[in-house]
């Protein structure tokens, strides 16, 4: 009795200074209690604000990266980035196209958490400051992601709410993607060309063993997880990747991020709620440039996808509220999830985000004002 009741003491200690270092879990869980004190009929309704779909799709590929970094296959992705990368040009472009080429199956959330592991191991070997090359998967895995209806949150979002088409969705995305991937390649270029040493010199590469069973697994999850996404099976994927993993590695389970989905978990009741009661006071109807800039700035208060749950009620422009929150993740950590996932698994602070994509962070911000004004 006395062990167990030690025991439990240790585990809440644990829990509740886990809870009070993360500031955003913190401030969540406070919003969600006083939600369900004060408001009637909260904790009923709950439940049903939550996208059950997107959540289990966001779990999934937060559970798929710690998987692919337990089997090896992340350190050995570096080894073989380096191996082919012998100067800066080489290892910047394909860091960008890669991570690209992730979002767009694996979500820009997905992208960040399999990439910026990959990264810092990558800048490991080089004897690099990682922080650049973070920035730089930061601002690719949101680039990449933009283009098609299930490659972030927020455009699963719009596009189910509106009940657009695939094409109608990329009519609109794919320029917004082309011109932004042309500047990012142009400040990698410049980035490039401040640097003093331009060659890559890794130091001896190790060996590094690859659990052959639990890579391929998780691989084949991957595939499986982005086309059971696709067609909204997000949970069928959740539970298939759960007893896939239970079965060939547990250890997966014991380095994830569980704070992580309790933020998930708690955008979606917390700010549709808000949402309902902001609309219960004051009804408008928001469109174009005004639209823009809300989402923009909303979106670095709360993040660009508590920013479309919040705003989808009260427009029907829905290519400048697409365009606005993808652009929204661009400018600050807090822009976007993906951006404050990898801030968290990298251990960066907002500043030295700042300091490396504020130029280009105002360019896109400038761009999307004209895309919207030549919508209108």
């Amino acid at each position: 009795m006395v062990e167990s009741l030690s025991k439990f003491k240790s585990i809440t200690y644990y829990v509740l200074d886990y809870i009070w270092r993360d500031k955003l879990l913190l401030i969540l869980i406070i919003l969600f209690l006083l939600f369900l004190v004060f408001i009637p009929g909260f904790a009923q309704s709950f439940p049903t604000y939550i996208d059950w779909n997107t959540l289990c799709l966001i779990v999934f590929y937060i559970i798929l990266s710690r998987a692919f970094i337990i089997s090896g296959l992340i350190d050995n992705l570096a080894l073989r980035i380096v191996r082919i990368s012998s100067d800066l040009y080489k290892l910047y472009y394909l860091v960008v196209f890669t991570t690209i080429l992730v979002s767009l199956l694996a979500t820009n959330d997905g992208a960040v958490l399999i990439m910026t592991p990959l990264m810092i191991s990558v800048s490991r070997l080089l004897r690099r400051d990682y922080k650049k090359l973070v920035v730089l998967v930061l601002l690719s895995a949101n680039t990449g992601s933009i283009l098609f209806p299930f490659s972030n949150p927020q455009n699963i979002i719009i596009w189910q709410h509106y009940e657009l088409s695939i094409f109608s969705i990329i009519m609109v995305t794919a320029p917004l993607m082309g011109i932004l991937l042309t500047i990012l390649l142009f400040q990698v270029f410049l980035w490039i060309r401040g640097e003093r040493c331009r060659e890559c010199k890794p130091v001896v590469l190790p060996r590094i063993k690859i659990r052959s069973l639990l890579a391929y697994s998780s691989i084949i999850l991957l595939f499986t997880g982005v086309l059971l996404g696709e067609y909204r099976y997000g949970v069928i994927a959740l539970l298939l990747e759960i007893i896939v993993l239970l079965i060939i590695d547990r250890r997966v389970f014991k380095g994830v991020d569980y704070g992580l989905i309790i933020i998930f978990l708690l955008i979606f009741p917390l700010f549709k709620e808000l949402s309902i009661m902001i609309s219960s006071y004051y009804r408008v109807s928001l469109y174009g440039l005004t639209l823009y800039l809300l989402s923009i700035g909303l979106s670095q208060l709360i993040s660009n996808v508590p920013a479309t749950i919040a705003l989808i009620s009260y427009t029907s422009d829905w290519k400048t509220l697409l365009i606005g929150v993808n652009i929204a993740g661009y400018l600050s950590p807090i822009g976007s999830l993906a951006n404050m996932i990898g801030l968290r698994i990298s251990g960066m602070r907002f500043l030295e985000y700042f300091k490396y994509a504020i130029i280009y962070n105002l360019i896109v911000l400038f761009i999307g004002i004209i895309i919207v004004l030549f919508l209108q």
